[in-house]
């Protein structure tokens, strides 16, 4: 097996990437344009578009509202009209921007969420309710740290919620990647906590009343998306890897030729992503220089041997 480098990820495809985090929207009946990458740039807190036909580079989101971002982590809410037809959702109707038939981005910032619209480029800010720390998923559920201390699993369309107990981060909360890859409206879903430069993992299961601690023997664990019934993990090294969870936590490496580096790390530093888009995996890699800090190129590679 080996990654294929592609030129386009599909004509109604785009990728929206955050720091460390990336979810897939489909442009079908909206009036975005397909076959783009959105994201958000740490250094200046810009949010671009780049469009893989023709190359082009374009500020989404930048200037003031841009400074107030205070985390590089976004969701996505899809193009319907913020639940004001949903009796469960007429106590946040002040909380949500107008409808349109385009997705929304929502940043937290200190005391609020920003809502961005693509297909305006404009903004708004709303304050749905307090949290201390929301991890995000590539389907729109969310993962918060409650001010009372529990974790609640979230669907911010329905509220939908589903409490669980809240696990032990050894007073590093930050030195840890959640990763939700299936919505918990799946009966096999599964929530992962892994340690970014250790083989620590903690894993919550549907049904379980505690988490399970593991130690895995892959190097640290960057990503990890669900594909075909199995869980596929983006390693520190570059490797690809099948994550088992029954009956215990195994990490299983797939030899999958490393993708050859086309930039020397001297001048540049890369960014990547693990995506999954209708039954492909797909891996991003985006390129900052180094001194600078600011966007070079996007290369991206499809693996289809799965």
């Amino acid at each position: 097996m080996k990654w294929v480098k592609v030129e386009s990820i599909g004509a109604d495809c785009i990728f929206f990437l955050g720091i460390g985090s990336g979810c897939v929207y489909y442009t079908t009946n909206t009036r975005l344009k397909g076959d783009v990458i959105y994201f958000l740039n740490s250094e200046d807190n810009a949010f671009y578009a780049f469009d893989l036909e023709d190359g082009s580079l374009s500020v989404n989101l930048c200037g003031e509202v841009g400074d107030n971002v205070c985390d590089t982590q976004f969701w996505l809410l899809p193009h319907i009209s913020f639940g004001y037809e949903n009796m469960e959702l007429v106590k946040f109707e002040g909380c949500f921007p107008s409808p349109e038939r385009a997705p929304w981005l929502v940043f937290p910032l200190k005391e609020s969420q920003l809502f961005l619209s693509i297909s305006r480029g404009k903004c708004d800010v709303r304050n749905i309710r307090p949290w201390n720390k929301v991890w995000v998923s590539s389907h729109g559920w969310l993962v918060i740290e409650d001010k009372k201390y529990f974790l609640l699993l979230l669907q911010p369309m329905s509220m939908e919620k589903i409490k669980i107990p809240r696990p032990d981060l050894n007073g590093q909360p930050s030195r840890f990647k959640c990763f939700l890859p299936l919505p918990p409206t799946d009966p096999n879903w599964v929530i992962f906590f892994m340690h970014q430069d250790c083989s620590l993992c903690l894993v919550f299961r549907q049904g379980d009343t505690k988490w399970g601690v593991y130690y895995h023997k892959a190097p640290a664990i960057q990503h990890v998306v669900s594909l075909k019934g199995k869980f596929y993990a983006h390693t520190f090294r570059d490797r690809l890897a099948v994550v088992e969870i029954f009956p215990l936590l195994q990490v299983t490496k797939l030899e999958v030729e490393p993708v050859i580096e086309e930039l020397t790390y001297d001048r540049y530093f890369t960014f990547k992503y693990l995506l999954e888009s209708r039954g492909e995996l797909f891996l991003v890699y985006k390129h900052n220089y180094a001194c600078t800090k600011t966007f070079h190129n996007f290369f991206y590679f499809q693996n289809g041997f799965l």
